[in-house]
This record gives C-alpha cells, sequence and structure tokens, in this order.
C-alpha cells in the first residue's frame, strides 16, 4: 500500500546510470588533470574541474555518462569523430572557466559540446566571415 506518516528519509549509495542516476555519490567531483586521454570513468561527482594544459584527444567514459567540466586554464581539445566529438567539428582550445558538457552515447561517440565563459561562439558563421569581408572589399577597409 501507500507511504504514509511523516520523517525523513535517508539513503546512501550510488543509483547507477542504468536505474536512471548519475553513477556518482557526490554533484561536486575531485579536480582531474588533463592529458592526452582524460578517464572520466572515475569522475567523482558530475562537475569536474580539468587543471592543466595538456592537449586531449580523447575521454575515456561509460555509456550513458555525462558530466560539466570546467576548463582551469588554456585546455586544448583535438577534435576527433569517436573519442573527442566537439561542436562544430573543430578542435578548439579552451579558456579558464569556459564549460564544457560532455557525454557518450549509444553509438561509443563522446559528444563535446563547449560554451565558452566570454559567450562567443565556438565557430564563427563562414558566412557572415565572408560579408565582412566583401564589405571591408567595397568600403575600401
Amino acid at each position: 500500500g501507500p507511504i504514509t506518516g511523516s520523517g525523513t528519509i535517508t539513503t546512501a549509495g550510488t543509483l547507477a546510470v542504468a536505474n536512471g542516476g548519475t553513477g556518482l555519490t557526490s554533484l561536486v567531483g575531485a579536480d582531474i588533470a588533463s592529458t592526452t586521454t582524460v578517464d572520466l570513468t572515475a569522475a567523482t561527482g558530475d562537475t569536474v574541474v580539468i587543471t592543466g594544459t595538456t592537449t586531449t584527444t580523447a575521454f575515456t567514459m561509460n555509456k550513458g555518462q555525462r558530466l560539466v567540466l570546467i576548463a582551469d586554464a588554456a585546455w586544448p581539445m583535438t577534435f576527433n569523430a569517436t573519442t573527442c566529438n566537439i561542436n562544430g567539428g573543430v578542435s578548439y582550445t579552451c579558456a579558464a572557466g569556459d564549460r564544457v558538457y560532455i557525454t557518450k552515447d549509444d553509438n561509443n561517440v563522446i559528444r563535446v559540446s563547449v560554451v565558452k565563459q566570454d559567450g562567443t561562439a565556438v565557430v564563427s558563421s563562414g558566412v557572415s566571415a565572408g560579408l565582412s569581408i566583401a564589405l571591408a572589399m567595397v568600403m575600401g577597409f
């Protein structure tokens, strides 16, 4: 039957990703240093600061795992269609404070979405860049 009454419900442990949880025991995890392949499988929280400036070409994650990474410094990431699939299809160097939303999908592709701290786009539009060049030429700049 239904649960009635009052009181406090306390839970301990980790709810697995397969059961709708995060697979983590904390919301803010320990810092992780940048490396060529950053292993996120043992992240202790779903928000993690990435320290260092070593170029990352791949991530290791569990299917369904999703995290928010915060760059602590200039952190280069190299685009790879499977292991570091950055939005816009480009390699990118994070600035301090940039946020990286990352997940591993059902096809084993690690999707990387960057939100720049300064609010600008990761990839500029080729059309507006082309228009700017054409306008500069017409205007004599």
